[in-house]
This record gives structure tokens, C-alpha cells and sequence, in this order.
């Protein structure tokens, strides 16, 4: 797949009639503020996405085997980006992919058109500086399908999206008795588990 970016200014619009895949990382809330987000996802989960399977997992990395071909988009709710700041600043994709390199490999590999970091609110800080570096340093040229969006915009953006499929992960390293209960709900109201 040759892929040229365009720009984008809204993201919400951009993925909107276009084909991809949700991950939802449960570390995505740890913050108990992002907790408010947890009953329009499940609307979302039970409604919008009702038709495409939906995989639990424990590590991140397991979706790296579950992209079985090129897809427009991926969007990942998540409090870590998942890509590492050497792979930002330049250096080819981990190989072999871990959970933290697990986005740059599907970037590399061609199966992800653009990765679309749904970061808490709380991370706002930490994306701005992660991103601005990137930017300056100027080596990664991948970067121009790598976007940054608080959570919150991103949810509202689900509907109408067209979902191939959906990724739930608990990232047991980050895991609290929090996340893994929010975890635990959201394998259990999915309509579809495999």
C-alpha cells in the first residue's frame, strides 16, 4: 500500500466513512476523570460496533498478529502512546514488537494508514511535548500519519465510523484493580467475544 498523507485538520471528520480498528488499552482509565468516558464507549461497544468482532487480550502487542490486512486508520484509546521516542525521533520500528513499540510496527509494516493516539486528558502535556520533539527533531518520516487527540474528542468522533474490528488490552504491567474491573465490564457487555 503507497501511502501519501494529506493533511488533516479535524481528525473526528477525517475517520468518518473510512475503515479501521478501535483499540481500547484499559490503562486509558487509570485517571479516575477519563472514568466518565467509560458509559458512552460501552454505548458505542453495544451499538456502532455491535457488528465487528471484538478481541480481549492482556498484551497490547497480540494486535500486531490480529491485522490481517491494510486498514485507513487505527485509533487507540490509551494512556501510553505505544511508540517509542527513538522510533519518533527517527529509528526504524522495534523488531521484534513489544506492547510499547506496538503502533510503530504497524506503521512500518503498512498496515495502518494513520495512528490515531487517544491520549486522557490528564496526558495532554506529555503528548504536546512528545509530538513538538518529534517535529523538531524532523527524522521520523513517518510522522505526518501519527496524530494526537484527547480521549474525549475522540469518543463523540465514534459514530459513523465504519469498525472492522475492535482491541480490548488490560497491559498488565499498568494494571490496577481499577482498570482491570473496567476491563473486566467491558469483556462482559461485548457482543461479540473471541
Amino acid at each position: 500500500m503507497v501511502i501519501k498523507p494529506e493533511p488533516v485538520a479535524d481528525l473526528a471528520q477525517w475517520v468518518r466513512g473510512r475503515t479501521g480498528i478501535v483499540s481500547i488499552d484499559a490503562d486509558f482509565f487509570s485517571d479516575p476523570p477519563e472514568q466518565i468516558l467509560l458509559p458512552p464507549l460501552k454505548s458505542w461497544l453495544a451499538n456502532e460496533a455491535a457488528g465487528a468482532p471484538i478481541v480481549f487480550r492482556n498484551e497490547h502487542v497480540d494486535l500486531v498478529d490480529l491485522v490481517p490486512r491494510p486498514v485507513e486508520f487505527l485509533i487507540n484509546f490509551d494512556f501510553h502512546m505505544d511508540c517509542r521516542v527513538e522510533f519518533l525521533h527517527g529509528d526504524p520500528p522495534k523488531s521484534p514488537p513489544c506492547s510499547a513499540s506496538v503502533f510503530e510496527t504497524l506503521l512500518g509494516d503498512g498496515l495502518i494508514e494513520r495512528y490515531i493516539w487517544a491520549f486522557p486528558a490528564a496526558r495532554r502535556t506529555v503528548a504536546a511535548r512528545v509530538f513538538s520533539s518529534a517535529v523538531v527533531t524532523g527524522r521520523q518520516p513517518l510522522l505526518p500519519r501519527i496524530h494526537g487527540i484527547e480521549g474525549r474528542e475522540m469518543v463523540g468522533a465514534l459514530t459513523g465510523v465504519d469498525v472492522e474490528s475492535v482491541f480490548v488490552c488490560r497491559s498488565p504491567s499498568y494494571a490496577t484493580a481499577t482498570t482491570d474491573a473496567i476491563y473486566d465490564d467491558l469483556q462482559s457487555r461485548a457482543p461479540t467475544v473471541s
